[in-house]
């Protein structure tokens, strides 16, 4: 499942957006073609399972503080939680994942007073007319 909510106006634009899943996986279970051809569900050894459990949501913000900077910020967070049985020639393995994550990010951008299309890099980027080839878009 998706889904995603977002506002846009003026002067800011700001969007939340979620991902469920829920999946489970069967893997293969091999087997001799003699049991194969008289019966197709069967399995010769377990098969693996593997079920994850996935919440994702990210969350994106950008404000423009005047008409020559912005402000933008990003925030995620990630919870994953994995169960899977596997059970092949070594012993059985059951096992369990649970993963946490989170984080963000900040960025100030601001806009270059000689080319409104040159961005803001370490070095000074050459935006006269004549020079096109050596614009930074």
């Amino acid at each position: 499942m998706f889904g995603k909510l977002g506002y846009l106006d003026d002067v800011q634009d700001a969007n939340l957006s979620l991902t469920w899943v829920n999946n489970r996986l069967t893997g293969n279970g091999p087997l001799p073609e003699s049991r194969l051809k008289r019966d197709r569900s069967a399995v010769f050894t377990h098969p693996d399972r593997f079920q994850p459990v996935l919440w994702f949501v990210n969350g994106n913000y950008r404000r423009a503080l005047s008409s020559q900077l912005t402000l933008s910020t990003n925030l995620f967070g990630r919870l994953l939680d994995v169960d899977q049985f596997n059970r092949d020639v070594e012993e059985d393995v059951d096992a369990r994942t649970n993963q946490k994550g989170w984080g963000g990010a900040a960025h100030a951008a601001e806009r270059h007073r000689r080319c409104r299309l040159c961005r803001l890099d370490p070095g000074p980027p050459d935006c006269r007319a004549g020079r096109r080839g050596r614009r930074q878009f």
